[in-house]
């Protein structure tokens, strides 16, 4: 008696695995991208307690990233940039690069301090709730 796959038997296995792999890899990717936002928050995180040292010791907030001594790169997934600053108030925003640039979900988290209060938002389909979500 012959021992082994035939042809056949192969072919359906290969079938069975390719629909498998089929259902798996969006939700998988999007499980990636999901924990690749975690870079994002964390950037904005530093870069809040950055501006804070920096606004101890001088009139107003910082306007640029080197002065706080941080980089653009926030991570390999995310740009870092302040889009306004001043005596009272700063934004900055983490925008998706590279892979991450397809997670149209959350396209870029931002933070704004105006006085005292501290407002989150993100660009893309999804919630700024759900884009923070940590």
């Amino acid at each position: 008696m012959a021992r082994g796959f035939s042809l056949i038997e192969l072919l359906v296995a290969l079938s069975a695995a390719a629909v498998l792999a089929g259902i798996a890899l969006p939700s998988f990717s999007q499980a990636l991208q999901r924990s690749r936002r975690i870079e994002a928050v964390t950037a904005l995180m530093q870069l809040q307690l950055a501006q804070e040292r920096w606004r101890s010791s001088h009139p107003g907030y910082a306007d640029d990233l080197a002065s706080l001594g941080l980089d653009a790169a926030a991570g390999r997934h995310y740009r870092l940039a302040i889009l306004d600053s001043g005596i009272q108030r700063y934004t900055a925003v983490a925008t998706a690069v590279g892979a991450q640039a397809g997670d149209a979900a959350c396209t870029s988290l931002g933070l704004t301090l105006s006085g005292a209060t501290q407002t989150l938002h993100s660009t893309g389909r999804a919630s700024t709730a759900e884009c923070w979500r940590r």
